[in-house]
Protein backbone atom coordinates (compact mmCIF):
# COMPACT_ATOMS: atom_id res chain seq x y z
CA UNK A 1 0.00 0.00 0.00
CA UNK A 2 1.13 3.50 -0.83
CA UNK A 3 -0.48 6.58 0.34
CA UNK A 4 -3.91 7.13 -1.03
CA UNK A 5 -3.95 10.10 -3.02
CA UNK A 6 -7.40 10.68 -4.03
CA UNK A 7 -8.79 12.96 -1.62
CA UNK A 8 -6.10 15.03 -1.77
CA UNK A 9 -7.16 15.53 -5.37
CA UNK A 10 -10.93 15.58 -5.18
CA UNK A 11 -10.66 19.16 -3.15
CA UNK A 12 -7.99 20.49 -4.74
CA UNK A 13 -10.05 20.13 -7.48
CA UNK A 14 -12.84 21.50 -5.92
CA UNK A 15 -10.77 23.93 -4.75
CA UNK A 16 -9.81 24.95 -7.91
CA UNK A 17 -12.83 24.74 -10.05
CA UNK A 18 -15.56 23.39 -7.92
CA UNK A 19 -18.85 25.56 -7.37
CA UNK A 20 -19.83 23.93 -4.13
CA UNK A 21 -18.47 22.95 -1.34
CA UNK A 22 -17.10 19.58 0.18
CA UNK A 23 -20.24 19.46 2.70
CA UNK A 24 -22.72 19.73 -0.39
CA UNK A 25 -20.81 17.27 -2.50
CA UNK A 26 -20.27 14.51 -0.02
CA UNK A 27 -23.94 14.61 2.16
CA UNK A 28 -25.48 12.73 -0.72
CA UNK A 29 -22.68 9.67 -0.29
CA UNK A 30 -22.93 10.12 3.81
CA UNK A 31 -26.85 9.81 3.37
CA UNK A 32 -26.51 6.70 1.18
CA UNK A 33 -23.68 4.99 3.63
CA UNK A 34 -26.53 6.34 6.20
CA UNK A 35 -29.61 4.87 5.13
CA UNK A 36 -28.34 2.43 2.37
CA UNK A 37 -28.60 1.34 -0.94
CA UNK A 38 -29.84 -1.97 -2.65
CA UNK A 39 -27.12 -4.37 -3.73
CA UNK A 40 -27.20 -4.06 -7.83
CA UNK A 41 -26.54 -7.81 -9.44
CA UNK A 42 -23.04 -6.20 -10.39
CA UNK A 43 -22.07 -5.19 -7.03
CA UNK A 44 -23.59 -7.88 -5.32
CA UNK A 45 -21.08 -10.33 -8.05
CA UNK A 46 -17.96 -8.39 -6.02
CA UNK A 47 -18.67 -10.23 -2.63
CA UNK A 48 -18.06 -13.42 -5.24
CA UNK A 49 -15.37 -12.56 -7.31
CA UNK A 50 -11.69 -14.16 -7.42
CA UNK A 51 -10.31 -11.42 -5.08
CA UNK A 52 -13.46 -10.96 -2.79
CA UNK A 53 -13.47 -10.72 0.89
CA UNK A 54 -12.49 -12.49 2.94
CA UNK A 55 -9.02 -12.02 1.70
CA UNK A 56 -5.75 -13.27 3.25
CA UNK A 57 -3.25 -11.80 0.75
CA UNK A 58 -0.96 -9.92 3.20
CA UNK A 59 -2.22 -11.87 6.46
CA UNK A 60 -2.55 -15.30 7.77
CA UNK A 61 -6.02 -14.80 8.17
CA UNK A 62 -8.96 -12.48 6.84
CA UNK A 63 -9.00 -9.40 8.45
CA UNK A 64 -11.80 -8.87 11.00
CA UNK A 65 -12.46 -5.07 10.50
CA UNK A 66 -13.34 -6.04 6.75
CA UNK A 67 -15.49 -8.75 7.54
CA UNK A 68 -17.57 -6.71 9.87
CA UNK A 69 -17.68 -3.73 8.12
CA UNK A 70 -18.75 -5.19 4.75
CA UNK A 71 -20.64 -8.43 5.38
CA UNK A 72 -23.74 -7.87 6.77
CA UNK A 73 -24.41 -10.71 9.93
CA UNK A 74 -21.76 -12.73 8.75
CA UNK A 75 -22.85 -12.87 5.42
CA UNK A 76 -21.98 -11.47 1.72
CA UNK A 77 -24.27 -9.44 0.82
CA UNK A 78 -26.54 -10.43 -1.99
CA UNK A 79 -28.85 -8.88 -5.14
CA UNK A 80 -31.30 -6.63 -3.38
CA UNK A 81 -29.61 -6.53 -0.14
CA UNK A 82 -29.66 -2.88 1.72
CA UNK A 83 -25.95 -2.23 2.87
CA UNK A 84 -25.16 0.77 5.09
CA UNK A 85 -21.86 1.86 6.09
CA UNK A 86 -22.44 4.32 9.23
CA UNK A 87 -18.51 3.73 10.01
CA UNK A 88 -17.76 5.30 6.34
CA UNK A 89 -20.57 8.16 6.92
CA UNK A 90 -19.08 9.32 9.84
CA UNK A 91 -15.34 9.49 8.04
CA UNK A 92 -16.79 11.61 5.27
CA UNK A 93 -18.51 13.80 7.69
CA UNK A 94 -15.14 14.74 9.24
CA UNK A 95 -14.03 15.28 6.03
CA UNK A 96 -16.72 17.89 5.45
CA UNK A 97 -15.62 19.51 8.80
CA UNK A 98 -12.34 20.10 8.35
CA UNK A 99 -11.04 18.62 4.75
CA UNK A 100 -8.19 16.50 3.74
CA UNK A 101 -6.17 17.17 6.80
CA UNK A 102 -8.48 15.47 8.77
CA UNK A 103 -7.19 12.25 6.86
CA UNK A 104 -3.77 13.28 6.06
CA UNK A 105 -2.77 14.54 9.36
CA UNK A 106 -5.62 14.23 11.51
CA UNK A 107 -7.22 11.16 13.40
CA UNK A 108 -8.19 9.49 10.50
CA UNK A 109 -4.06 9.22 9.77
CA UNK A 110 -3.30 8.25 13.42
CA UNK A 111 -6.15 5.30 12.50
CA UNK A 112 -4.67 4.26 9.34
CA UNK A 113 -1.32 4.24 10.57
CA UNK A 114 -1.99 2.19 13.52
CA UNK A 115 -4.07 -0.19 11.43
CA UNK A 116 -0.64 -0.63 9.19
CA UNK A 117 1.66 -0.88 11.90
CA UNK A 118 -0.64 -3.83 13.82
CA UNK A 119 0.08 -5.28 10.61
CA UNK A 120 3.76 -4.88 10.29
CA UNK A 121 3.45 -2.10 7.79
CA UNK A 122 6.21 0.76 7.02
CA UNK A 123 3.52 3.71 6.94
CA UNK A 124 4.27 6.81 9.20
CA UNK A 125 2.13 9.67 10.09
CA UNK A 126 4.94 11.34 8.05
CA UNK A 127 4.31 10.06 4.87
CA UNK A 128 0.92 10.82 5.13
CA UNK A 129 1.32 14.39 6.37
CA UNK A 130 3.90 15.03 4.01
CA UNK A 131 1.81 13.62 1.06
CA UNK A 132 0.73 16.17 -1.77
CA UNK A 133 -0.34 15.58 -5.50
CA UNK A 134 0.54 17.49 -8.51
CA UNK A 135 -1.08 19.41 -11.22
CA UNK A 136 0.43 18.09 -14.83
CA UNK A 137 0.48 18.71 -18.23
CA UNK A 138 -1.71 15.17 -19.67
CA UNK A 139 0.01 13.56 -22.34
CA UNK A 140 -1.40 14.51 -26.13
CA UNK A 141 -1.43 14.74 -29.76
CA UNK A 142 -3.53 15.77 -32.78
CA UNK A 143 -5.07 13.26 -34.81
CA UNK A 144 -6.39 13.32 -38.28
CA UNK A 145 -5.56 17.17 -37.92
CA UNK A 146 -9.17 17.42 -36.73
CA UNK A 147 -8.68 16.13 -33.13
CA UNK A 148 -6.41 16.79 -30.04
CA UNK A 149 -6.81 13.48 -27.76
CA UNK A 150 -5.60 13.72 -23.94
CA UNK A 151 -4.46 11.05 -21.53
CA UNK A 152 -3.15 10.90 -18.25
CA UNK A 153 0.47 11.12 -17.77
CA UNK A 154 2.83 8.38 -16.01
CA UNK A 155 2.99 6.68 -13.59
CA UNK A 156 -0.98 6.15 -15.55
CA UNK A 157 -0.16 4.06 -18.94
CA UNK A 158 -2.83 6.28 -20.40
CA UNK A 159 0.03 7.76 -22.14
CA UNK A 160 -0.34 4.39 -24.39
CA UNK A 161 -3.40 5.35 -26.19
CA UNK A 162 -2.16 8.74 -27.60
CA UNK A 163 0.52 6.37 -28.65
CA UNK A 164 -1.97 4.12 -29.94
CA UNK A 165 -3.76 6.41 -32.02
CA UNK A 166 -0.57 8.00 -33.86
CA UNK A 167 0.45 4.68 -34.70
CA UNK A 168 -2.91 3.86 -36.34
CA UNK A 169 -2.61 6.96 -37.96
CA UNK A 170 0.53 6.45 -39.23
CA UNK A 171 0.65 2.73 -40.01
CA UNK A 172 -2.63 2.09 -41.46
CA UNK A 173 -2.49 3.85 -44.89
CA UNK A 174 1.47 2.44 -44.91
CA UNK A 175 -0.20 -1.86 -44.12
CA UNK A 176 -2.93 -1.31 -46.44
CA UNK A 177 -2.60 1.18 -49.08
CA UNK A 178 -5.57 3.46 -49.95
CA UNK A 179 -7.34 1.97 -47.18
CA UNK A 180 -8.18 3.86 -44.03
CA UNK A 181 -10.27 2.33 -40.85
CA UNK A 182 -13.49 3.88 -41.62
CA UNK A 183 -13.09 2.21 -45.07
CA UNK A 184 -11.80 -1.08 -43.45
CA UNK A 185 -14.91 -1.03 -40.78
CA UNK A 186 -15.36 -3.37 -38.57
CA UNK A 187 -16.55 -6.14 -40.53
CA UNK A 188 -13.29 -6.77 -42.10
CA UNK A 189 -10.64 -8.65 -40.23
CA UNK A 190 -8.14 -6.76 -41.22
CA UNK A 191 -9.82 -3.57 -39.31
CA UNK A 192 -9.22 -5.57 -35.88
CA UNK A 193 -5.68 -6.38 -37.09
CA UNK A 194 -4.54 -3.52 -37.31
CA UNK A 195 -6.10 -2.28 -33.84
CA UNK A 196 -4.50 -5.71 -31.98
CA UNK A 197 -1.51 -5.55 -33.25
CA UNK A 198 -0.72 -1.32 -32.76
CA UNK A 199 -1.76 -2.14 -29.66
CA UNK A 200 0.69 -4.61 -29.09
CA UNK A 201 3.61 -2.86 -30.55
CA UNK A 202 2.49 0.22 -27.79
CA UNK A 203 1.85 -2.12 -24.66
CA UNK A 204 5.95 -3.39 -25.08
CA UNK A 205 6.89 0.35 -24.89
CA UNK A 206 4.28 1.04 -21.88
CA UNK A 207 5.29 -2.27 -20.13
CA UNK A 208 9.30 -1.32 -20.85
CA UNK A 209 8.90 2.34 -19.89
CA UNK A 210 5.98 3.50 -17.67
CA UNK A 211 6.88 4.37 -14.44
CA UNK A 212 6.96 7.45 -12.02
CA UNK A 213 8.79 10.38 -13.97
CA UNK A 214 9.61 11.75 -10.81
CA UNK A 215 12.04 8.76 -9.73
CA UNK A 216 13.31 8.14 -13.39
CA UNK A 217 13.63 9.09 -16.72
CA UNK A 218 10.35 8.34 -18.96
CA UNK A 219 10.42 9.89 -22.17
CA UNK A 220 7.22 10.89 -22.43
CA UNK A 221 7.59 13.26 -25.72
CA UNK A 222 9.48 10.48 -27.84
CA UNK A 223 7.21 7.57 -26.82
CA UNK A 224 3.96 10.21 -27.99
CA UNK A 225 6.24 11.45 -31.09
CA UNK A 226 4.69 11.13 -34.62
CA UNK A 227 8.13 10.23 -35.66
CA UNK A 228 8.13 7.44 -33.35
CA UNK A 229 4.67 5.81 -34.07
CA UNK A 230 5.79 5.79 -38.04
CA UNK A 231 8.70 4.16 -36.93
CA UNK A 232 6.84 0.83 -35.40
CA UNK A 233 4.91 0.53 -38.63
CA UNK A 234 7.52 -1.65 -40.01
CA UNK A 235 7.64 -3.84 -36.85
CA UNK A 236 4.21 -5.00 -37.56
CA UNK A 237 3.29 -7.87 -40.12
CA UNK A 238 -0.13 -6.71 -41.93
CA UNK A 239 -1.58 -10.11 -42.02
CA UNK A 240 0.05 -11.93 -39.24
CA UNK A 241 0.00 -11.92 -36.17
CA UNK A 242 2.95 -10.94 -33.68
CA UNK A 243 4.32 -12.29 -30.40
CA UNK A 244 4.90 -9.94 -27.83
CA UNK A 245 7.59 -11.48 -25.41
CA UNK A 246 6.75 -8.61 -22.40
CA UNK A 247 9.49 -8.03 -20.25
CA UNK A 248 6.64 -8.61 -17.31
CA UNK A 249 5.50 -11.31 -15.69
CA UNK A 250 2.07 -10.61 -15.12
CA UNK A 251 -0.62 -8.23 -17.06
CA UNK A 252 -2.57 -5.88 -15.08
CA UNK A 253 -5.91 -7.26 -15.46
CA UNK A 254 -6.91 -7.11 -11.65
CA UNK A 255 -8.49 -4.02 -11.02
CA UNK A 256 -11.84 -2.27 -9.19
CA UNK A 257 -12.08 1.00 -10.85
CA UNK A 258 -14.85 3.44 -10.73
CA UNK A 259 -15.45 6.27 -13.91
CA UNK A 260 -17.03 9.59 -14.03
CA UNK A 261 -17.74 12.23 -17.26
CA UNK A 262 -19.38 14.70 -16.12
CA UNK A 263 -20.73 18.16 -18.37
CA UNK A 264 -21.84 21.59 -17.25
CA UNK A 265 -24.52 23.91 -19.55
CA UNK A 266 -20.61 26.13 -19.66
CA UNK A 267 -18.89 23.53 -21.73
CA UNK A 268 -16.80 22.97 -19.29
CA UNK A 269 -16.04 18.78 -19.12
CA UNK A 270 -14.54 16.53 -16.53
CA UNK A 271 -12.70 12.80 -17.55
CA UNK A 272 -12.65 11.45 -13.75
CA UNK A 273 -11.22 8.28 -12.76
CA UNK A 274 -10.73 7.00 -8.97
CA UNK A 275 -9.31 2.99 -8.32
CA UNK A 276 -8.40 0.90 -5.49
CA UNK A 277 -6.98 -1.52 -7.93
CA UNK A 278 -7.35 -5.15 -7.23
CA UNK A 279 -11.60 -5.47 -6.68
CA UNK A 280 -11.18 -5.18 -2.39
CA UNK A 281 -7.94 -2.86 -2.26
CA UNK A 282 -5.24 -5.00 -0.03
CA UNK A 283 -8.98 -6.18 1.58
CA UNK A 284 -7.90 -3.86 4.96
CA UNK A 285 -10.58 -1.60 6.91
CA UNK A 286 -9.52 0.98 9.39
CA UNK A 287 -11.64 0.32 12.05
CA UNK A 288 -14.35 2.42 12.71
CA UNK A 289 -14.19 4.61 9.61
CA UNK A 290 -15.55 2.00 6.95
CA UNK A 291 -12.94 2.04 3.82
CA UNK A 292 -10.28 -0.35 2.53
CA UNK A 293 -6.80 0.60 1.71
CA UNK A 294 -5.94 -0.09 -2.06
CA UNK A 295 -2.90 -2.62 -2.99
CA UNK A 296 -1.80 0.48 -5.56
CA UNK A 297 1.73 -1.06 -4.17
CA UNK A 298 1.34 -4.39 -5.85
CA UNK A 299 2.36 -2.77 -9.39
CA UNK A 300 6.09 -2.28 -8.17
CA UNK A 301 8.28 -4.82 -9.14
CA UNK A 302 11.65 -6.16 -7.10
CA UNK A 303 13.50 -6.35 -10.55
CA UNK A 304 16.32 -4.04 -10.01
CA UNK A 305 16.08 -3.41 -13.96
CA UNK A 306 12.85 -2.11 -13.89
CA UNK A 307 11.49 1.04 -13.86
CA UNK A 308 8.83 0.32 -11.82
CA UNK A 309 11.50 -1.08 -8.77
CA UNK A 310 9.77 -0.38 -6.08
CA UNK A 311 11.76 3.18 -3.76
CA UNK A 312 10.68 5.19 -1.01
CA UNK A 313 8.08 8.02 -2.08
CA UNK A 314 7.96 6.89 -5.77
CA UNK A 315 4.45 6.45 -7.15
CA UNK A 316 3.27 2.75 -8.63
CA UNK A 317 2.91 2.36 -12.27
CA UNK A 318 -1.23 2.09 -12.87
CA UNK A 319 -3.61 1.49 -15.26
CA UNK A 320 -5.81 4.23 -14.59
CA UNK A 321 -6.86 5.85 -17.85
CA UNK A 322 -8.94 9.54 -18.15
CA UNK A 323 -9.35 10.99 -21.79
CA UNK A 324 -10.10 14.05 -23.23
CA UNK A 325 -10.78 15.13 -26.55
CA UNK A 326 -11.20 18.45 -28.45
CA UNK A 327 -11.87 19.88 -31.44
CA UNK A 328 -10.70 23.19 -32.02
CA UNK A 329 -10.83 25.37 -29.00
CA UNK A 330 -13.87 23.20 -27.32
CA UNK A 331 -14.24 19.71 -25.90
CA UNK A 332 -15.68 16.84 -27.47
CA UNK A 333 -15.11 13.56 -26.03
CA UNK A 334 -14.68 12.94 -22.53
CA UNK A 335 -14.91 8.87 -21.59
CA UNK A 336 -13.10 6.12 -19.67
CA UNK A 337 -13.22 2.62 -18.81
CA UNK A 338 -12.82 0.75 -16.16
CA UNK A 339 -10.92 -2.91 -16.24
CA UNK A 340 -7.17 -2.77 -15.46
CA UNK A 341 -4.88 -3.66 -18.24
CA UNK A 342 -8.12 -3.16 -20.81
CA UNK A 343 -8.60 0.39 -20.07
CA UNK A 344 -5.92 1.60 -22.43
CA UNK A 345 -6.97 -1.01 -25.38
CA UNK A 346 -10.22 0.02 -24.81
CA UNK A 347 -10.25 3.30 -24.62
CA UNK A 348 -8.65 3.30 -28.09
CA UNK A 349 -11.53 1.06 -29.55
CA UNK A 350 -14.03 3.43 -28.51
CA UNK A 351 -12.18 6.41 -29.89
CA UNK A 352 -11.75 4.76 -33.01
CA UNK A 353 -15.57 4.12 -32.68
CA UNK A 354 -16.44 8.21 -32.33
CA UNK A 355 -13.66 9.63 -34.70
CA UNK A 356 -13.01 7.15 -37.14
CA UNK A 357 -16.66 5.23 -37.38
CA UNK A 358 -18.52 8.49 -36.57
CA UNK A 359 -20.50 6.27 -34.42
CA UNK A 360 -22.76 8.22 -31.46
CA UNK A 361 -21.65 8.14 -28.31
CA UNK A 362 -23.85 5.27 -27.14
CA UNK A 363 -23.26 3.61 -29.72
CA UNK A 364 -19.19 3.77 -29.40
CA UNK A 365 -19.52 1.88 -25.72
CA UNK A 366 -21.93 -0.63 -27.39
CA UNK A 367 -19.79 -2.22 -30.51
CA UNK A 368 -18.01 -4.99 -29.02
CA UNK A 369 -14.63 -5.49 -28.31
CA UNK A 370 -11.21 -7.36 -28.15
CA UNK A 371 -9.10 -7.94 -25.22
CA UNK A 372 -5.44 -8.83 -25.47
CA UNK A 373 -2.86 -10.16 -22.73
CA UNK A 374 0.22 -8.18 -23.79
CA UNK A 375 2.48 -11.58 -21.64
CA UNK A 376 0.41 -14.64 -22.96
CA UNK A 377 -0.57 -12.93 -26.07
CA UNK A 378 -3.94 -14.19 -25.92
CA UNK A 379 -7.04 -12.31 -27.58
CA UNK A 380 -10.39 -12.66 -26.25
CA UNK A 381 -13.24 -10.97 -28.64
CA UNK A 382 -16.76 -10.50 -27.47
CA UNK A 383 -19.32 -13.85 -28.53
CA UNK A 384 -20.37 -11.57 -31.72
CA UNK A 385 -17.17 -10.28 -32.80
CA UNK A 386 -15.85 -13.55 -32.23
CA UNK A 387 -18.52 -15.26 -34.72
CA UNK A 388 -17.48 -12.12 -36.96
CA UNK A 389 -14.76 -12.64 -38.10
CA UNK A 390 -12.66 -14.83 -35.14
CA UNK A 391 -12.00 -17.85 -37.72
CA UNK A 392 -9.81 -15.24 -39.92
CA UNK A 393 -7.95 -13.90 -37.09
CA UNK A 394 -7.11 -17.07 -35.86
CA UNK A 395 -5.80 -18.24 -39.08
CA UNK A 396 -4.03 -14.89 -39.20
CA UNK A 397 -2.27 -16.42 -36.06
CA UNK A 398 -4.31 -14.73 -33.32
CA UNK A 399 -5.34 -16.70 -30.48
CA UNK A 400 -8.80 -15.85 -30.46
CA UNK A 401 -11.28 -16.76 -28.20
CA UNK A 402 -15.05 -15.67 -26.97
CA UNK A 403 -15.59 -13.96 -24.24
CA UNK A 404 -18.17 -11.33 -22.75
CA UNK A 405 -18.76 -8.56 -20.07
CA UNK A 406 -15.61 -7.97 -17.37
CA UNK A 407 -13.10 -8.78 -19.43
CA UNK A 408 -13.60 -6.41 -22.35
CA UNK A 409 -13.80 -3.34 -20.02
CA UNK A 410 -16.89 -0.64 -18.91
CA UNK A 411 -17.69 2.43 -20.30
CA UNK A 412 -18.85 5.56 -19.70
CA UNK A 413 -18.63 8.86 -21.74
CA UNK A 414 -19.98 12.16 -22.98
CA UNK A 415 -19.84 13.91 -26.08
CA UNK A 416 -21.18 17.61 -27.14
CA UNK A 417 -22.24 18.60 -30.33
CA UNK A 418 -22.23 22.26 -31.29
CA UNK A 419 -25.58 24.05 -32.13
CA UNK A 420 -25.81 27.49 -32.60
CA UNK A 421 -29.63 27.34 -32.49
CA UNK A 422 -29.64 26.47 -29.03
CA UNK A 423 -27.84 29.15 -27.71
CA UNK A 424 -29.49 31.19 -24.64
CA UNK A 425 -30.26 34.78 -24.76
CA UNK A 426 -29.09 37.28 -23.26
CA UNK A 427 -30.20 41.35 -23.41
CA UNK A 428 -27.86 43.13 -25.29
CA UNK A 429 -26.74 45.89 -22.92
CA UNK A 430 -26.56 42.96 -19.84
CA UNK A 431 -22.52 42.57 -20.02
CA UNK A 432 -22.78 40.25 -16.91
CA UNK A 433 -24.79 37.69 -19.01
CA UNK A 434 -22.81 34.07 -18.93
CA UNK A 435 -24.36 32.70 -22.01
CA UNK A 436 -24.57 28.65 -21.86
CA UNK A 437 -22.62 27.00 -24.48
CA UNK A 438 -24.65 26.28 -27.97
CA UNK A 439 -24.93 23.00 -28.79
CA UNK A 440 -26.04 19.82 -26.68
CA UNK A 441 -24.50 16.65 -24.57
CA UNK A 442 -25.47 13.07 -25.18
CA UNK A 443 -24.18 10.80 -22.92
CA UNK A 444 -23.28 6.78 -23.39
CA UNK A 445 -23.18 4.47 -20.42
CA UNK A 446 -21.63 0.34 -20.37
CA UNK A 447 -24.27 -1.86 -20.81
CA UNK A 448 -22.48 -4.78 -19.75
CA UNK A 449 -22.14 -3.44 -16.06
CA UNK A 450 -23.42 -0.93 -13.54
CA UNK A 451 -23.16 2.67 -14.86
CA UNK A 452 -26.04 5.80 -15.87
CA UNK A 453 -26.44 8.01 -18.36
CA UNK A 454 -28.31 11.27 -16.69
CA UNK A 455 -28.85 15.08 -17.56
CA UNK A 456 -30.31 17.81 -15.06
Amino acid sequence: MTVPGSLWGWQEALTRFGTRTFKEVLQPAIDYADQGFPITEEIASGWRMKNALPLTGCCKEPDPDSVKTFYIDGNRPTTGTIFRNPDLAKTLRLVQQQGRDVFYRGEVAKAIVAKAKALGGPMTLEDLASYKGEWVTPASTTYHDQYTIFGTRAPSQAWGIVEMMNVLEACVPTWYPGQTLGTLGPANPLYWHALIEAKKAVYTDVYARNADPNAVAVPLEMLTSKPHAASLCGKVDPKRASSTGSRTTEAFDAGDTIYLAAADRWGNMVSWINSNFAGWGSGITVPGYGFILHNRGGLFTLNPDSPNVIAPGKRPYNTLSAVLVMQGDRPLVVTGQHGGDQQGQGNMQVLVNVLDLHANVQAAGDMARFSHNQVNNKLQLESALFGLVGAQLSAMGHQAAAANGSPVGGFEAIMFTPDSRSAAGCAPADASCRRPIAGFYRAGSNFREDGQAAGY
